[in-house]
């Protein structure tokens, strides 16, 4: 998004119809649309080699242009050097789409690409991977797998600065992030030794699998501290970003249930559901989830999260599997994949409320929560209830305590909800408590519970009613 009505399309295309009026140098082509705020065409234009382009990112950039960069395995039609097996392409347009300059980056070796920033100094920072020394490379990766490369370019495509990080397996960055001294970025992780420690799962060798690497740097490039996050199997970071106070926040994806991972929900060693971490400002964990259902739900790059302000993110996944768990709307697709679109948030008190509010077919009251929490539900057989007016305090009085007047709840239609139970987890999935519902109200005692986030779920009437719960 570049103004209220100006938007820019990034991707590849095969086409040379249609909408496609630029050409193609070959197979696949980057293709950037500008857009009004209507979705008419302002320009389109094709960029790329004679073979096949693999679009990764694209950025616009303070003089109005932007940049992209591409994985390229061929040279020829806007690239004027190839290097070798797999390169990145680098291309800066004007704000009209017509190229500036463009420069390939890499050696014989593999290199890869995966996402840029500008950063304060206005200057383009690359991540991706390397795996030789010499060319473009002047770092030294462990000249077997590859290692995290980032490259530090001014807008005029001039290297300014670039370092490599990793150990003897293979690590790829994803996604980087300035910070007031430095940057944090996440990778992708095989190794255990090198520039990392700490590896959950068997790493080395064709059995390795990949952790969430997150470092942070200094602004000159020297790592400050490095932690490697997840379980046995596979974990892969897509995106992270800081927060507000200080820590940090990782999203990608799991196929563990163990190690740092609760909570997952999909096929074990299967199938993955999206994984989200977040770290305080030393990289300790404060607290994880795990997101999805039965199936397998996926990320593609950083740029299917949107950070929509400090707190709230809306994150785009495709899923195979549906209604289970978290994902409860129906699946369109015939034995394929629906795109599962949801929106999470990060600060303890957004969307809980003092005075109770009906959400779907549960009233859950008093949120945030001191002494008791009361679960009031609302099926077909009970419509209109009488609710306390009195919020929930570390010290209510006798008459106006739920855990008083228990006897006092009326009998609801039990042929819908009997055997059914209100489950409440922590914020590592793991469960605190089972509240069978034997009445319209169920009340969880907490005054031996910690204060902390917590989540409960309850199927009514066959629809899993799920949300959170504060309690101070």
């Amino acid at each position: 998004k570049k103004s209220e009505n100006e938007f820019f399309i990034y991707g590849y295309t095969f086409s040379t119809d249609g909408d496609v009026q630029s050409g193609n140098n070959g197979h696949s082509d980057l293709w950037v649309v500008k857009i009004n705020s209507q979705g008419d065409i302002i320009w389109e234009n094709t960029y790329g080699c004679t073979g096949i382009d693999d679009a990764r990112d694209m950025i616009l950039t303070p003089d109005g242009g932007f940049v992209m960069i591409d994985r390229i395995g061929i040279g020829g039609g806007d690239v004027t050097n190839f290097y070798g097996s797999g390169d990145v392409w680098m291309c800066k347009c004007d704000s009209l789409g017509n190229i500036e300059w463009e420069k390939t980056l890499g050696n014989e070796g593999l290199d890869n690409c995966v996402s840029m920033i500008i950063n304060s100094e206005n200057n383009i920072m690359m991540i991706g991977a390397a795996q030789k020394h010499g060319g473009l490379v002047e770092c030294y990766p462990d000249e077997v797998w590859g290692d995290v490369w980032l490259v530090e370019l001014d807008l005029q495509g001039d290297i300014i600065s670039q370092h490599c990080y990793g150990g003897s397996d293979y690590e790829l960055g994803y996604d980087i992030e300035e910070t007031g001294d430095g940057y944090i970025f996440n990778a992708s992780s095989y190794s255990n030794d090198g520039d990392v420690s700490g590896h959950h799962g068997p790493s080395g060798g064709n059995d390795a699998t990949n952790d969430y690497w997150i470092v942070e740097i200094s602004d000159t490039g020297e790592i400050v501290w490095e932690y490697c996050y997840g379980g046995y199997d596979s974990d892969n970071p897509i995106f992270i970003t800081q927060t507000p106070d200080g820590g940090i926040l990782a999203i990608g994806t799991t196929f563990s249930n163990d190690g740092d991972v609760s909570g997952n929900h999909s096929n074990p060693s299967w199938d993955t559901d999206i994984w989200a971490v977040k770290l305080d400002s030393l990289g300790e964990i404060e607290w994880q989830r795990c997101y999805g259902g039965w199936g397998s739900e996926r990320l593609e790059n950083p740029h299917t999260i949107l950070k929509k302000d400090d707190y709230n993110y809306v994150i785009a996944s495709s899923t195979d599997y549906s209604p289970s768990y978290d994902i409860q709307c129906d699946i369109h697709a015939n034995g394929d994949r629906d795109a599962w679109i949801f929106e999470i948030d990060l600060e303890d008190t957004t969307g809980l409320f003092e005075t109770p509010v009906l959400q779907g077919n549960i009233m859950v009251y008093p949120n945030p929560a001191g002494d008791w929490v009361v679960f009031e539900l609302h099926t077909s057989t009970n419509k209109n209830t009488v609710i306390p007016t009195t919020a929930g305090r570390r010290n209510p009085t006798a008459n106006s305590s739920p855990l008083k007047q228990r006897d006092s709840s009326h009998s609801i239609g039990m042929t819908t909800l009997d055997g059914s139970a209100v489950v409440i987890v922590n914020v590592f999935g793991q469960e605190v408590a089972s509240l069978l519902i034997k009445s319209e109200k169920t009340v969880w005692d907490t005054r031996a519970i910690k204060s902390g986030i917590y989540f409960y779920s309850v199927d009514i009437e066959g629809k899993i009613e799920s949300g959170k719960i504060v309690i101070q």
